[in-house]
């Protein structure tokens, strides 16, 4: 049972099935549409862990247990091939109407969307220097989670290689509180001499490597729910704070795209008109 539960597809398929009909539960005037695999996957992925870690060494399923603990429940393969296709998709759709929006509310849109991540960025790093914790990719994983940002938690995983393997290969050159804040990521629990550590073997460093992805992941996960409910609670309450018209003003929107577009048309007509 455990081996079929383990197994990426199964785990995956499940989680999109009972997270799509979790999605479709109305709340009041709320639902989590495709964003409740996110909450199924994180509940089954835990069920797993718990269920794996209650096996008894005699029990036939130990073997198949300890192989699901020392590894990712889903391969990376598997999640940066569907990350890629999410990407891919996104950009797809996006490229209708990009050109007309970003030409007539551009600016506006560059302007809020570098501050709607910056100032999220700034509170991460603000939090992180006030709060320290051991493993301080969590924090990259929160402020990636939060933003919903499934490119951005791709670009984070991304670079917690080069980084790790700078931190590592400058471990001599970090203070006291850095060196044992890695060590504790690699998961050493014993009093070790930190000044004679000079470098590490290629398993420590990979032990690490896996222990910061995971810590992203894990901070991904916790951020991510919270940002989808205040978008979900923004996108409800927002129109009735301010008063405002959403089928009204998708109306005012697409009549404004297709007058742009006509203008835009009419500009090509002259022109070849002109040509001619």
């Amino acid at each position: 049972m455990l081996a079929l539960i383990s197994s990426p597809i199964v785990l995956i398929s499940f989680c999109v099935l009972l997270g799509l009909l979790f999605g479709n539960i109305k709340i009041g005037r709320f639902s989590f549409s495709t964003s409740g695999a996110l909450f199924v996957g994180i509940a089954v992925g835990w069920l797993i862990i718990r269920f794996a870690q209650t096996i008894e060494p005699n029990s036939d399923l130990f073997k198949t247990a300890q192989v699901v603990l020392s590894r990712n429940i889903i391969d990376k393969g598997y999640f940066d091939l569907f990350l890629i296709l999410f990407i891919a998709s996104v950009g797809l759709l996006a490229a209708k109407d990009v050109g007309r929006v970003i030409k007539k509310y551009g600016l506006k849109f560059i302007i809020l969307g570098f501050l709607i991540t910056f100032m999220g960025a700034a509170a991460t790093y603000s939090f992180s220097i006030l709060y320290q914790v051991e493993n301080p990719y969590l924090y990259t994983g929160v402020y990636t989670g939060a933003l919903t940002s499934s490119p951005g938690l791709g670009a984070a995983l991304e670079s917690v290689r080069p980084h790790s393997a700078k931190l590592l290969n400058r471990f001599s050159e970090l203070n006291i509180s850095e060196k044992e804040r890695i060590l504790h990521i690699m998961g050493f629990t014993e009093d070790l001499d930190i000044n004679y550590i000079r470098s590490f073997s290629e398993e420590e460093k990979d032990t690490f490597l896996k222990n910061s992805e995971a810590a992203i992941g894990t901070g991904y996960a916790v951020g991510y729910p919270f940002g989808v409910i205040i978008v979900i609670f923004a996108m409800n309450f927002f129109p009735l704070i301010f008063k405002i018209d959403i089928e009204k003003e998708k109306i005012l929107l697409s009549e404004e795209l297709d007058v742009q577009k006509m203008d835009q048309s009419r500009k090509g007509d002259i022109k070849k008109i002109r040509e001619v």
